[in-house]
């Protein structure tokens, strides 16, 4: 993690009590600038209250991003940009469910699956490549949250598991798109 100290990653869904919210003090306990992105900033500003002695040098920004609105995650990458000069990990959190099987599904249900768990999703994933691909930064890495419903069907939250399936999908593409351009991004 050394070589990861004061240099900055967004991680979304990064609220109190979540894995984001984890993951984002974590990086921050290494010396990361850590942008913790959720709909609620309160939730992630809970998160400051940490015992600061053990957050080492790293800083935890909270940002207010509505996911399922491409145009706040695009001013986001504008902001990330002209305070921190781009982002070097991006780890893509934030998801949602629907607890229903697809004969019950409403469309709007659908959408917000789709806008948030894909959608989403892949507009930070270019937006960070871009910022490391436009700062000859060849080290970054791209972390996407999936389940094990994005690489098989149980029969149960199947709309889910498709848009899990779809991030498995992205990944390995946008994997594909990095080595043709023989960079050493990493997309886990």
């Amino acid at each position: 993690m050394k070589r990861w100290e004061n240099r900055v990653a967004i991680v979304t869904g990064a609220s109190d009590g979540t894995i984001g919210g984890a993951i984002a003090l974590d990086l921050v306990r290494n010396g990361m600038i850590a942008i913790g992105v959720a709909r609620n900033i309160s939730l992630v500003e809970k998160l400051k209250d940490v015992d600061s002695s053990t957050l080492k040098t790293g800083k935890l920004i909270p940002y207010k991003c509505d996911l399922t609105k491409p145009d706040e995650i695009e001013k986001m990458f504008i902001w990330v940009k002209a305070n921190y000069g781009g982002v070097d990990v991006m780890i893509n959190n934030a998801g949602v469910a629907v607890m229903k099987p697809i004969l019950e599904m409403e469309v709007e249900e659908m959408k917000n699956l789709l806008d948030l768990n894909v959608i989403a999703l892949t507009l930070f994933c270019k937006l960070a490549i871009n910022s490391m691909l436009g700062r000859g930064i060849n080290d970054g890495h791209i972390i996407n949250m999936n389940s094990v419903l994005g690489h098989q069907v149980y029969g149960y939250l199947n709309f889910y598991a498709a848009t899990k399936f779809a991030v498995t999908a992205v990944s390995e593409g946008l994997r594909k798109e990095l080595a043709q351009k023989g960079s050493f991004i990493k997309i886990t």
